[in-house]
């Protein structure tokens, strides 16, 4: 896991109260293992890239439609780690967005916010004008942090004096901290939306021409289509 038993207590200490609802940390002894974190009520895993695949399609695919808080842990080269704290849905827009507990910490090596407030996320992937990938910070021509669209590369500014660091990513993860009863309803959205594209495929397609109805009536008012005209000289030829 990307959060430590030590890191998971760290962060139960310093997020604000909307991420701490459902967990239930127990000292420096906290699991980090998917299974005991769901059964105590707790943290739950949307999205492992070890598990899914390191990629901004993936990582969409299992978080988006999660309608709660979420914590992003990302762990870079050079034994660099960070959590950014949403605490509202993940979306894709043209503008930033996010509650005032939004928040970007640093955990290692050294343990400090780096930025926090309201609309301090953009993810844009569509948009021209605007940067691409995953924007973290409230002046976009400033961000102190930013992703690229791939989810290969973290670009960081700790302090002006030491300008940007561009950190390759090695492994993502995402929380849902909001209850088991969230994601339950975010698989029932996502079953919802995959019968409806199932639903999409299976409409039934116009056929050939000669099987349109429109084709029969024009027929019966004396209106000769092509292929009206094709199958009466077939028709001849075979009498000749």
């Amino acid at each position: 896991s990307v959060l430590s038993s030590s890191a998971v207590w760290l962060l139960s200490t310093a997020l604000p109260s909307c991420f701490l609802g459902h967990f239930h940390a127990k000292g420096s002894a906290a699991s980090t293992s998917q299974s005991v974190w769901s059964a105590g009520g707790s943290w739950t895993q949307l999205y492992s890239s070890d598990n899914h695949g390191l990629s901004m399609n993936r990582f969409k695919h299992h978080v988006m439609d999660y309608r709660g808080p979420t914590l992003m842990a990302i762990r870079c080269a050079s034994d660099n780690v960070f959590v950014l704290a949403v605490d509202t849905e993940w979306r894709e827009t043209s503008s930033s967005w996010g509650g005032p507990d939004c928040c970007l910490i640093q955990l290692l090596p050294n343990f400090t916010t780096l930025t926090a407030g309201s609309r301090l996320i953009l993810l844009n992937e569509r948009t021209r004008g605007l940067p691409v990938g995953l924007v973290i910070g409230q002046d976009l021509s400033r961000a102190p942090c930013h992703i690229d669209s791939s989810l290969q590369d973290l670009t960081v500014i700790r302090s002006p004096s030491i300008g940007k660091e561009r950190l390759p990513i090695l492994s993502v993860e995402v929380w849902g901290c909001g209850g088991a009863d969230l994601q339950e309803a975010q698989q029932r959205q996502k079953a919802w939306d995959q019968r409806q594209v199932e639903r999409r495929r299976k409409v039934k397609r116009p056929g050939r021409y000669d099987d349109n109805p429109d084709a029969l009536l024009l027929e019966w008012g004396g209106v000769h289509t092509t292929s009206q005209f094709q199958k009466e000289r077939l028709e001849e030829e075979q009498k000749n």
